[in-house]
C-alpha cells in the first residue's frame, strides 16, 4: 500500500495540504510578518513529491519558507524556523 501511494505521488505530483502547511508555518510566518493566521495565504512555489517552498502573505507583507533537510527555512536568509 505505501508503494502505491509513493508511485501515486510520483506520478501524479502529490501537494501538502493547505491545513499542514498552516499548522507548520502558521504561527512563524505570523510572528514574523506582524499579522493574524486567520489573515494569512499560502502559495506553493515549488513541488517535488511533495511542497518544498511556499510564500506565505498577509497585512501587505509576504515571506517565502524551503525545506530543507525536513526543516522549514526562511528562504531569504536561511536561518533554521524554529
Amino acid at each position: 500500500m505505501t508503494r502505491l501511494l509513493v508511485v501515486l505521488c510520483l506520478t501524479a505530483g502529490c501537494s501538502t495540504p493547505r491545513a499542514q502547511l498552516k499548522q507548520e508555518l502558521g504561527s512563524r510566518a505570523s510572528d514574523w510578518l506582524k499579522c493574524p493566521q486567520d489573515q494569512l495565504d499560502y502559495q506553493e512555489l515549488d513541488r517535488l513529491i511533495s511542497t518544498t517552498k511556499v510564500k506565505v502573505s498577509g497585512c501587505k507583507r509576504e515571506v517565502t519558507y524551503k525545506l530543507v533537510e525536513s526543516r522549514w527555512q526562511r528562504a531569504a536568509d536561511n536561518e533554521p524556523v524554529r
